[in-house]
């Protein structure tokens, strides 16, 4: 059930990897036991993704393509095995005092099973009030359909929340719906987030 909300508190939504959570990518981890052509590894990883994070392919579908594709064996689940991602602390202090001051705070996130099966096994997920994984919703950023759908569940209006992202086209898409934006780049003193955000 989502609390009544109070006049001046926003819908905070919080992106994951880039923001929340550092060293999220696991490829070149991946690419060091496959040996592959690095180039197309990353062509043919580039055109299966979207697929992936909307929930329309599985994992395992991708790992036969590039068994096939390469004339490889896939062991294991790597898309799991070599996610090794961090809890950025600054960032989690702002989504904590985000909520101890009334705040709705969600994530919004571009995902596939095997990492959000990680994040929730670390617990990260309970950070926030709600999460919204796009392979669970089947959409996914920078469309304006992720972002109406987490206005609609979550009841607030476009102008009173605010999407926190490391990828200006994903702001762009936020901001096509109405929302205010962050964008968090990686040389932004995270320790400033909170007054930042208050700011806007």
């Amino acid at each position: 059930m989502i609390p009544e909300k109070d006049n001046g508190k926003r819908l905070y939504v919080f992106d994951l990897g880039g923001v929340t959570l550092d060293n999220v990518d696991f490829r070149k981890k991946w690419l060091n036991t496959i040996k592959v052509d690095e180039r197309e590894f990353y062509r043919t990883y580039k055109e299966y993704i979207w697929p992936i994070m909307d929930g329309t392919m599985s994992v395992e579908a991708f790992y036969s393509h590039l068994e096939k594709y390469f004339g490889i064996k896939i062991e294991g689940d790597p898309f799991y095995e070599y996610f090794d991602p961090t809890l950025n602390k600054d960032v989690a202090e702002t989504i904590s005092r985000l909520r101890e001051d009334g705040n709705r705070v969600v994530t919004g996130t571009n995902n596939c099973t095997p990492h959000w099966r990680f994040i929730k096994a670390q617990g990260w997920d309970k950070l926030f009030d709600a999460s919204y994984a796009s392979q669970e919703m089947a959409l996914s950023k920078p469309f304006s359909s992720f972002y109406k759908y987490i206005l609609e569940k979550e009841g607030y209006e476009a102008e009173d929340a605010v999407m926190i992202d490391d990828m200006e086209e994903n702001l762009e898409g936020a901001r096509g719906v109405g929302m205010k934006t962050f964008l968090l780049t990686p040389e932004f003193d995270r320790k400033n987030l909170y007054s930042s955000l208050l700011s806007l």
